[in-house]
């Protein structure tokens, strides 16, 4: 009976994940685009309507009733690059995120949120001076993973001495 080569296999296992990783990252900034779409659409049906329309998106799980987190998340996954907190909230309002429940200004809790996102899916930087925040692909640390597949390699074979 032939030997199993369970290098070969983690390796091929590891490229198949990378493959599916890539296909729901595109899925998800598809179905944030889509998304804001419905919203902003939504806003132009009369507003005894509107739950019929977005009942049905969150009963097939295209959209959840979401929260601030997810309107900012939703908002930074359909972006093409850097977004400021001004630029999240206007995007929040055209898209017409409902903010009836603030009693003030809506921007300091956008950028709260925006601060506590895990480093791991949401990148903070600075553009032109100014706090700017964008949504982190896995793809990249999926490559990054690739380039590390050295150390791994070294690594079980520290193991398996």
């Amino acid at each position: 009976m032939d030997a199993i080569d369970y290098k070969i296999l983690l390796e091929n296992i590891f490229q198949k994940a990378g493959q599916l990783l890539q296909v729901r990252d595109s899925t998800e900034v598809e179905i944030a685009k889509l998304n804001q779409l419905f919203c902003a659409t939504l806003n132009m049906v009369p507003h005894d309507q509107r739950l019929f329309f977005k009942s049905r998106m969150v009963e097939i799980g295209a959209m959840k009733d979401c929260g601030l987190n997810e309107g900012i998340r939703n908002v930074l996954l359909a972006a093409d690059g850097w977004m400021t907190c001004t630029m999240v909230r206007d995007m929040l309002v055209k898209i017409g995120f409902d903010f009836s429940s603030y009693d003030s200004n809506p921007l300091p809790s956008i950028c709260t949120a925006l601060r506590r996102w895990k480093p791991e899916e949401v990148e903070a930087g600075k553009v032109n001076g100014v706090n700017a925040y964008r949504w982190k692909r896995r793809i990249a640390s999926v490559k990054r993973g690739a380039e590390s597949a050295d150390v791994l390699e070294l690594v079980t074979a520290k193991l398996s001495s």
